[in-house]
């Protein structure tokens, strides 16, 4: 029988640092599946990995990811059928921004 760590335990800042520690670890992969959508032009998707991103981002305690994510999401239209669109300076930068990023600390 396995026993797990019982988080009500361990004192709160403990817990929370634990869980942004585990959101960090799992950004990587998360940008580089963000970078494949951009690659591949699928703009929808793309849209909702970058609103999901910038929620998490919020709940973790990550307001600059939180804010970049979302304006790069903004970034991309309600019609994301258009194989074409334009961006302003700020949101072409924070779609860019968000696409170098590489999810270190």
């Amino acid at each position: 029988m396995t026993h797990k760590t019982n988080d009500h335990h361990r004192p709160p800042q403990e817990v929370e640092s634990h869980v942004r520690d585990t959101y960090l670890d799992q950004l990587p992969p998360r940008l580089a599946r963000i970078k494949q959508l951009y690659i591949d032009r699928d703009w929808g998707r793309l849209k909702l990995e970058c609103e999901k991103l910038s929620h998490g981002a919020e709940n973790h305690g990550l307001p600059i990811l939180a804010h970049t994510a979302q304006a790069a999401a903004r970034a991309i239209p309600p019609d994301v059928d258009s194989l074409v669109f334009s961006l302003n300076d700020d949101s072409r930068t924070a779609l860019f921004s968000l696409l170098e990023s590489d999810g270190n600390r």
